[in-house]
């Protein structure tokens, strides 16, 4: 049981002054505790003047207006759609306000701390103080430093740490503090731990013969095209050419390789082995071999890139197994999509730490890699980022600062606002081990995993069997896998998944009330194979189960269909869930849901399979993505757009069908004599004409030093060729009529033909060929004229974009010509449709 004191049992050690301290500093208050756990063992006090970086999570400028955001262009049915942030973008979301860094600094240096140590990410929203002493540590939180021993690993870390109240509200979190966190791979079914523990591994991978799971008569190099599952799998073993058979995308063509890549990333020491790599992908992809010494390998903070044999101690350990297989997976799937793999320091056995109280040597170990990982990306230029990035490792929930987690989580839906998929895995042990089954303060629970608890990620459960009869959560009563689910203490759930989610909880009914939060975020989200995956280990070919091999195997499939898409001029994919939980659930939506087994563990039969969302797989597996219906995703639209114009990614094309009751002859709410109803219905559809547009459009029709600007911005004010013809249209009503005030900046004759000329232009532009139909009537002689069907946009879209970006050029003094001066002094009108006075526009 884990040692804890909940914070409400010490009222009267939150708040604290300095001893010595002048009345007028500030009181130091306790901004987190969380006592180690049990297997984590306090062995003695670091040398004070030890040294290691710091990391202060600063509070962000606006996250909830970037949630905002993300959460709109991840929509499919708002028009912001794949309408992805750039890098500066998203930092001036997050970026904190000036005053924020300013008190900072002043913080910092009342403890010697000088600028020279000081390093920003961005956006300033993390700052890492470098070369820090613990003695120094110790002074600025309040705090005692410790050295904690398990299974061979040290760190130097402190249960709580506290702030002065003056910067306490602009500090999220701190890291090396309480954090005392054990990233572990999804297919090893090994215990948490900074150092990656020996031996556990090799009980998941099974040696096979080689060759076992080549079917025969079937050529790898140039497989048949219209191959069945049940042709293509071998059950005992189960290869590229069965997963890319069972996700449809043997018979995909790459087209976008240019502008697309897929990522994996390597954490506790792992790495990608060009050799065994080589010999997977000879053996079960032929013409993928090449890629093998193709795919780019990053080391990020200290990451290995081992590429020579593994010595006997490192085999024993399984050393680069767990690389290995995410990259042998993600190139027999994903191939020709480009590799590229991130190894991540931070973790990496074996710990460069002696826990001898004189040493200063800083150990290894000491940052936590997501962090490392995410801060990294962040940085880099958007051109440069993945389209999709599959990682296979996590945590226990409760292990993790609640704090510490939140950042974290933030951090990848920064990466989602720039339009990266960041796949995990949902984890092996079900709803948790034995051991995890509980909370921190000891009460018996399931244990929920981290990050796939976050709502910004998209969590990947396991599977096995081929037919869609036979397919069910993945499990292996031969090494105790099972595919994990389950629902976070930490993160409420997300509006996405809303309606599936308490639908399944209705079902669940008082099943295992108590031991999880009903309200929490619900993983794992989608399904794909897990059991039985063939990889190459130190030469040998072996059988993997786990959840981090499903990962790769979904991140591959998303990457072939951000090719399509990128192929047909449409955005990747990005953050997947909303589209999941909307038409990616529907039927036909290309997921074939997993009805039967269980996320079993901690001696429960754990959350089961049902029709529709679970809590053991999701939606299930992506069997159907290139099924008619879910080519949506990568058709291309009626009408291509090849313009440059900022409205052109909200356009969807509509085939609007009219009834034998919508007559051509008939009037709308736009036409007729004149009334207040009338002027209401213009007043309304041109009231969003005049828009914000990005310098980028005026740059590229070169119009950027003549075009009018929006003030105190760099964005310039247009509008769209669609609101001039409603203009002209509403002007001609005007001439028709009479009765109101007609314009006189041109004389009458010149603005009737302008505006007759200009939709003559748009009509012959638009070239609608949508059937129209001569009807005979009983109320007339004549033929009557009925539309049968039109190409329409989907007006809502297109103008809900219009509406959110509308500025007001006639607000009094807002707009000043560079010459004449202002040009609306007295704010004539209410935007461009104005009500009540009549202008000349």
């Amino acid at each position: 049981m884990s040692r804890y004191w909940p914070l409400l049992l010490l009222p009267a050690s939150r708040f604290f002054k300095d001893q010595g301290s002048s009345p007028t500093q500030p009181f130091h208050v306790l901004k987190e505790l969380q006592p180690a756990p049990d297997e984590w063992v306090r062995i003695g006090k670091p040398d004070s003047s030890y040294q290691f970086d710091l990391h202060v999570g600063v509070k962000q400028g606006n996250f909830a207006a970037l949630e905002k955001r993300l959460l709109e262009i991840s929509d499919p049915s708002h028009y912001s759609y794949g309408r992805y942030l750039s890098a500066d973008q998203v930092n001036a979301f997050v970026a904190p306000a000036d005053e924020t860094i300013a008190k900072l600094h002043t913080w910092l240096g009342s403890h010697g701390i000088g600028q020279d140590q000081l390093h920003y990410s961005p956006a300033k929203d993390w700052l890492s103080i470098s070369n820090l002493t613990v003695s120094v540590a110790e002074s600025l939180l309040k705090t005692q430093y410790h050295i904690y021993r398990r299974d061979g690993s040290h760190v130097v870390r402190s249960e709580q740490w506290s702030l002065p109240s003056d910067v306490y509200d602009i500090i999220d979190t701190i890291h090396p503090t309480n954090a005392f966190i054990g990233i572990h791979a999804g297919s090893t079914g090994r215990p948490n731990s900074l150092k990656r523990p020996t031996g556990s591994m090799n009980d998941y991978a099974k040696d096979i013969p080689d060759g076992l799971a080549i079917l025969n008569g079937i050529d790898l190099a140039n497989p048949p095209l219209d191959l069945t599952p049940e042709q293509a799998c071998n059950i005992t073993a189960i290869t590229p050419l069965c997963l890319r058979v069972l996700y449809g995308t043997l018979n995909y063509t790459a087209q976008a390789t240019g502008r697309n890549k897929m990522a994996l990333c390597n954490f506790s020491g792992e790495f990608n082995n060009r050799t065994d790599a080589r010999q997977f992908l000879r053996t079960y992809r032929p013409d993928a071999a090449a890629a093998a010494d193709d795919f780019a390998i990053t080391e990020i903070a200290g990451g290995i890139n081992r590429q020579s044999p593994s010595t006997q101690e490192e085999i024993d350990r399984g050393d680069g197994k767990e690389g290995g297989l995410d990259a042998q997976v993600l190139l027999g799937v994903g191939h020709p999509t480009p590799l590229v793999t991130y190894t991540v320091g931070g973790s990496s056995p074996p710990p460069a730490f002696a826990p001898d109280p004189s040493s200063s040597a800083a150990p290894a170990n000491d940052n936590e890699p997501f962090l490392l990982l995410i801060n990294w990306l962040l940085a880099q230029a958007d051109q440069d980022l993945p389209t999709v990035l599959s990682i296979s490792y996590a945590d226990t929930e409760y292990t993790v600062p609640r704090s510490y987690a939140r950042r974290v989580c933030q951090g990848f839906a920064q990466l989602g606002a720039r339009g990266v998929s960041v796949v995990f895995g949902s984890g092996d042990w079900g709803v948790g081990r034995p051991a995890q089954c509980h909370d921190r303060a000891g009460r018996r629970r399931f244990a929920a995993r981290f990050p796939d608890s976050c709502p910004y990620v998209t969590s990947v459960a396991a599977t096995r069997g081929v037919g869609p009869s036979s397919v069910v959560v993945g499990f292996n009563d031969e090494n105790h896998f099972v595919s994990g689910g389950g629902f976070s203490e930490y993160f409420a759930r997300p509006a996405y998944q809303e309606r599936a989610v308490s639908r399944y909880l209705r079902g669940l009914g008082g099943r295992h009330r108590g031991l999880y939060n009903a309200g929490g975020r619900a993983y794992p989200d989608v399904a794909a194979m897990g059991y039985r995956i063939v990889t190459v280990w130190n030469g040998r070919t072996k059988l993997v189960d786990g959840t981090s091999a499903s990962a790769p195997i979904f991140a591959a499939v998303v990457a072939l269909l951000n090719d399509a898409r990128l192929a047909r001029g449409k955005p990747p994919l990005g953050f997947l869930n909303p589209w999941i939980y909307s038409v990616g659930s529907q039927e036909g939506g290309g997921f074939m849901d997993i009805v039967n087994g269980s996320t079993f563990g901690c001696n429960t039969t754990g959350f089961p399979a049902t029709q529709g969302w679970d809590a053991a797989s999701g939606f299930g597996a992506p069997f159907w993505l290139w099924s008619p219906r879910a080519t949506a995703l990568v058709a291309p639209e009626p009408l291509e757009f090849h313009i440059v114009a900022p409205a052109a990614n909200v356009i969807e094309w509509r085939d609007t069908k009219f009834t034998l009751e919508d007559h051509i002859q008939d009037l709308s709410i736009y036409s007729g004599a004149p009334s207040p109803e009338l002027d209401r219905a213009w007043h309304d559809l041109l009231n969003s004409q005049n828009v914000r547009v990005e310098a980028e459009y005026f740059k590229h029709h070169g119009r950027e030093k003549i075009g009018v600007a929006v003030p105190g911005s760099s964005d310039y004010i247009g509008t769209l060729n669609v609101f001039h013809e409603l203009h002209c249209i509403k002007r001609l009503h005007q001439f028709i009529r009479f009765t109101h005030r007609v314009p006189t900046n041109l004389p009458l004759t010149g603005r009737k033909e302008h505006c007759l000329d200009f939709l003559r232009q748009s009509a012959m532009c638009h070239g609608d060929i949508g059937l129209i139909t001569y009807i005979w009537r009983q109320d007339s002689r004549l033929p009557v004229v009925n539309s049968t069907s039109h190409q329409c946009v989907n007006w809502e879209k297109l103008y809900g974009w219009s509406r959110d970006r509308a500025v007001d050029m006639l607000k009094p003094g807002w707009l000043v010509h560079p010459t004449k001066g202002v040009v609306y002094p007295d704010g004539e009108g209410d935007r461009i449709g104005a009500i009540d006075k009549e202008l000349d526009h």
